[in-house]
């Protein structure tokens, strides 16, 4: 019972404190600025809903290569770096001749990207392009330039 009258009397509190005034109680050197304006209504705002994010919005991520495929890839440091596809194993070729084994941890889910990687490399094929992290240097975004299967 105590709780219930807690909370009737919160709730007339709150809207107390919400409301306009009266014109009467509006103070002379503010009358012609309260007299301007029109009166905000009183409400009380509902919890928010929590927004699922709409699957449809997702990227697309590109489908996977096919075994035997390979793709040449521009990247935005100005590496060009070629790429072939072996099922869940890809190598990575540089233009000064090195090159890296990289393998596929965990075959991808539908949307994600498509992951490979060894010690020092690691790729990440997506709808955006190819990311490549070579070593300790920064990831850098590459673009497709060419492809076959």
């Amino acid at each position: 019972m105590h709780r219930h009258f807690f909370l009737i009397a919160s709730v007339f509190t709150l809207a107390a404190c919400n409301r306009t005034p009266t014109p009467s109680e509006v103070l002379p050197e503010t009358a012609p600025a309260a007299e301007s304006q029109a009166p905000a209504a009183t409400t009380i705002a509902a919890p928010a809903a929590i927004v699922q994010p709409d699957a449809s919005r997702a990227p697309q991520q590109p489908a996977p290569m096919p075994e035997g495929s390979f793709a040449s890839y521009q990247c935005d440091d100005g590496v060009q770096v070629d790429v072939h596809f072996n099922g869940i194993a890809a190598t990575v070729a540089w233009p000064d001749g090195r090159s890296a084994q990289l393998s596929q941890s965990a075959t991808a889910a539908e949307g994600q990207p498509q992951v490979y990687s060894d010690r020092k490399v690691r790729i990440e094929r997506a709808a955006d392009g190819l990311r490549l992290r070579d070593g300790s240097a920064a990831e850098t975004l590459c673009t497709e330039t060419e492809a076959s299967a």
